[in-house]
């Protein structure tokens, strides 16, 4: 990747908080938004999500995921020239993952029922 695609992919992944996330329910597709945040050293990303989810099950259950980061629509924009990034993390449960994250996101540990999720 040039030093020029990687700012870009920075930006994007540094200005939205919220994220697509693909999982397998019951063997089938299953899309939900997730807040998000990426770790200070940019190698991963964590989501917080409830204990109580269909989705939290679901990467329990199968742990073939993927991460959908796009920019937001805008006026004469096609949906194909969106920027976006797509990624097949490796989701790891636990709430010891929370570390200082980049600027503007929760540093603070998850409210109860809520699962924290590593993906790298």
């Amino acid at each position: 990747m040039s030093p020029e695609h990687a700012a870009q992919l920075a930006d994007l992944v540094g200005r939205r908080r919220a994220a697509a996330l693909g999982t397998l329910h019951a063997g089938a597709p299953c899309v939900s938004m997730v807040p998000y945040a990426v770790l200070a050293d940019g190698s991963a990303f964590v989501i917080h999500v409830s204990r109580l989810a269909a989705h939290t099950k679901d990467m329990l259950a199968d742990p073939r995921v993927s991460l959908l980061v796009m920019q937001p629509e805008g006026e004469g924009v096609a949906a194909q020239a969106l920027a976006r990034v797509a990624v097949q993390p490796k989701p790891r449960c636990g709430n010891s993952l929370i570390t200082p994250f980049r600027p503007g996101t929760a540093t603070a540990k998850p409210p109860p029922g809520c699962a924290t999720f590593g993906m790298s």
